[in-house]
Parts: C-alpha cells; sequence; structure tokens
C-alpha cells in the first residue's frame, strides 16, 4: 500500500473528527459553574492541607472524552502530513501527498482556529458586558 493513501486516510479521520467534534460536541456531561468552582476549591484546600502536613497530594482524576478528542486531533493531522513528506521522497504521483498534506494540516488549522475564535468572542462579550455595565453606572 503506498504511504499517500495513509495519509490521506488519517488526514480524512482527522478531518472527520475535528467536524464532528466541532457540531456536535461537547460529549462528555459538562458540570455546573458552582459545583465545579467548589470542586476546585476543595482541591486547592486539601493539597494545600497535605502540603502544610508534609505529605504527598493526591493527583486529581484525569480526563474525558473531550481532551482525548483535542489530543487525537492534531495527533492524525500531524501524521498525515509527516506520511505526506515520506510519500513526496518516496517518488509517489503528487496528488497522494498533496491530498495527505490538505487534509491533515485543514484539520490541524480548523481546531486551531476554531479554538482562538471562540476565545476572542469570549473577550468581545466580556467587553460588551462591561461596556455596558460601566456606561449605566453615570456619576
Amino acid at each position: 500500500m503506498k504511504v499517500g493513501y495513509i495519509g490521506i486516510l488519517l488526514g480524512a479521520a482527522a478531518l472527520l473528527l475535528v467536524l464532528v467534534s466541532f457540531w456536535a460536541g461537547p460529549f462528555s456531561a459538562q458540570p455546573v459553574l458552582e459545583v465545579a468552582l467548589l470542586e476546585q476549591v476543595d482541591a486547592v484546600r486539601e493539597a494545600s492541607a497535605a502540603a502544610w502536613a508534609g505529605q504527598a497530594s493526591s493527583a486529581m482524576a484525569g480526563g474525558n472524552i473531550d481532551a482525548a478528542i483535542s489530543i487525537i486531533i492534531p495527533t492524525l493531522g500531524s501524521l498525515a502530513l509527516i506520511l505526506a513528506v515520506v510519500a513526496c521522497v518516496k517518488k509517489e504521483p503528487y496528488v497522494f501527498p498533496s491530498g495527505a498534506a490538505a487534509l491533515g494540516g485543514s484539520a490541524i488549522a480548523f481546531q486551531f482556529i476554531a479554538m482562538y475564535a471562540m476565545g476572542v468572542l469570549a473577550v468581545l462579550v466580556i467587553c460588551v458586558v462591561l461596556s455596558s455595565l460601566i456606561s449605566g453606572l453615570s456619576f
């Protein structure tokens, strides 16, 4: 099997995964803000009490499916890009490395742009809320 085929398959899987996670996600249950805040405060309190007593603090329980997906997507995209380079070195027809590079690169770019677009949107919402609060408080 040609290396370019495998790169195209990995790039297509990465792009499909990023689109599904963007449109259908998040997949794990999101806790209510108050519950999440109380859990974090409790974990910090227990860790500081353990550190004060000279004991090793216990590690918090790890990950969920959304964190795993956000790691798998760039991994598959990077593998597609690497296989595209290998396919070029092996002098395969340029359709295969081009497709692998396009699919893998677009999956990485889509996840990167979506993540930072949501951050910019959150900053804009905070600015609008603060602006309305400040303009509503006239002295």
